[in-house]
């Protein structure tokens, strides 16, 4: 019934505002949240319904699931209302929007001089953390030569390990 609601709901909004839907950012986290909830609903209740086929019974669970069931229906229930544009504070939202950025000071300009100069293969990333790259490198002078892309440090170390000292 709500996967109906939400379908409707949106497909109405597409039909009315057409391109301009994309600029309805609040109705769009409105429809996200929906549809998330939607589906923690369906994941819950299936997964007490697996229980349940399996051991006969899930009393922990189905009490749990039970509850979160209605307060998630609640949450729709109030989400859906807050969809229609007479409902919601939307126009409100948006106006005091554009007074704030009308009076808004900007920022200072930053200093980047510091980072110019540097080679994009030398620059270091949040994700050269994880990957690894950074420790390779650190490996790369230690050992006084550049690895050759495609071969892996478990390669070299083994082949390290290998070798007559």
């Amino acid at each position: 019934n709500y996967s109906k609601r939400l379908a409707r709901k949106t497909f109405g909004a597409m039909v009315l505002l057409g391109p301009k839907l994309e600029t309805r950012q609040l109705f769009m986290q409105r429809s996200v949240s929906v549809a998330v909830d939607l589906s923690v609903m369906a994941l819950s209740a299936a997964r007490v319904q697996t229980a349940i086929d399996r051991n006969g019974s899930a009393d922990e669970d189905l009490a749990t699931v039970l509850y979160l069931l209605k307060d998630m229906t609640l949450r729709v229930e109030g989400t859906f209302r807050a969809m229609s544009d007479s409902q919601n504070t939307d126009a409100n939202a948006c106006k005091l929007a554009d007074k704030l950025m009308e009076t808004a000071e900007l920022l200072p300009e930053v200093d980047t001089s510091h980072l110019s100069g540097q080679p994009m293969e030398e620059r270091e990333f949040g994700k050269d953390l994880t990957s690894g790259k950074i420790e390779r490198r650190k490996r790369e002078v230690e050992r006084g030569f550049r690895l050759p892309t495609g071969v892996t440090d478990d390669v070299i170390d083994a082949t390290e390990d290998n070798v007559a000292k």
